[in-house]
């Protein structure tokens, strides 16, 4: 298994939010991570890591240059950058597809120490002259994982005990389609990735928030949190809402509009930051994708041109067409109009269900 190392040190914003995110997307969601070379295991230069399961590693270095190991999510690699031939100094890109989290006890005193002496015996194989140099290691370390909400609580609270993210907000998001129990359909675009939503379909949003409850019976803290949108295509019910310390759970509607184009919308979590300056709160969002399946717009032509073609179909036509036929003509004249209003209907009850009410 392939581990790759991160922090979440003050100075290194990026870092933070790129943790706290990791722990906020469900499983099957892409993220992005980049190393440069020269932090990566030169072992791994000639190898093909497309497909190799890996885990996402939080080191928690505390005020006393102590170092806490505590693995957070699973994954597999999508796709990365060539190794072979950069420069020393050149960044790679990984894709990680996130897995489930890591499974951490919820009866332990000490939760984040709970794979530290596991993956303490690594830190021989990451340093070159007394110093880590290496991020990016092959390892046969091999932690549980789970992809529910239980094991995301368990993950963030351990990780809350962390020096460097006490004082965090962590979410959770869930996207979910509310008359069956399967999760909207995850597709690649061009290099992106988004979930496919039907116009006129309502869907839910789950979010999980933890926060460390107050210490020595200080109040609670509240967090607040909106729901953001990019498009007016997407209405979202309660769009702002708040949590107190500790873990809460809440559901948003999602109400995509009637459209007949593909639309991208980016549906968005922010929080507000409960320390100036310091970043404490994950920022996750969805691409979605709000168009018809090809098959309805397919369905309207098509019973357009038929309703049409019966309905316009009188005796003089039949008998042309179908000379054998000339005595029946007026018969199946009349058949072929009331089959070209059935298809003309249908027409209608498709326009009418599927596409833009212009409202």
């Amino acid at each position: 298994m392939l581990l790759f190392y991160t922090g979440a040190e003050l100075d290194k914003p990026t870092y933070r939010r790129g943790i706290l995110d990791t722990l906020s997307y469900p499983s099957g969601h892409a993220l992005e991570y980049s190393y440069r070379r020269q932090n990566i295991d030169p072992r791994l230069v000639d190898t093909d890591l497309k497909g190799r399961r890996a885990a996402i590693v939080f080191v928690d270095v505390d005020d006393q240059n102590h170092a806490t190991y505590m693995p957070v999510r699973l994954a597999q690699v999508v796709k990365h950058s060539p190794l072979a031939g950069a420069a020393p100094r050149e960044r790679i890109g990984f894709t990680l597809s996130l897995g489930g989290f890591v499974t951490y006890p919820d009866d332990a005193p000490n939760p984040q120490n709970t794979w530290h002496d596991d993956l303490l015996p690594l830190d021989v194989s990451r340093k070159v002259d007394g110093h880590f140099r290496y991020f990016v290691i092959d390892s046969n370390f091999a932690p549980g994982g789970a992809a529910t909400a239980k094991a995301w609580e368990d993950a963030v609270a351990a990780v809350a005990r962390s020096s460097k993210l006490r004082g965090a907000i962590f979410v959770k998001l869930d996207l979910k389609n509310l008359d069956n129990p399967n999760p909207p359909k995850l597709r690649s675009v061009g290099e992106r990735q988004v979930y496919q939503l039907r116009p006129g379909k309502v869907y839910g949003l789950d979010l999980c928030v933890y926060q460390n409850p107050p210490a020595g019976g200080d109040a609670a803290r509240e967090a607040k949190i909106a729901l953001t949108r990019s498009s007016e295509l997407l209405e979202v019910g309660q769009a702002f809402q708040s949590a107190v310390s500790g873990l809460a759970q809440q559901t948003a509607l999602v109400s995509c509009k009637r459209s007949i184009e593909k639309n991208l919308v980016a549906l968005g979590v922010t929080i507000d930051e409960p320390v100036a300056n310091v970043v404490n709160t994950p920022h996750p969002f969805f691409l979605l994708r709000i168009s018809l399946p090809w098959v309805v717009p397919t369905l309207i032509v098509v019973s357009a041109f038929l309703g049409s073609f019966f309905v316009a179909l009188d005796a003089d036509t039949i008998k042309e067409i179908l000379p054998k036929l000339a005595n029946q003509s007026g018969f199946i004249s009349v058949v072929a109009k009331w089959l070209g209003g059935a298809f003309l209907a249908f027409t209608a009850y498709l326009g009418f269900r599927k596409l833009p009410s212009g409202q």
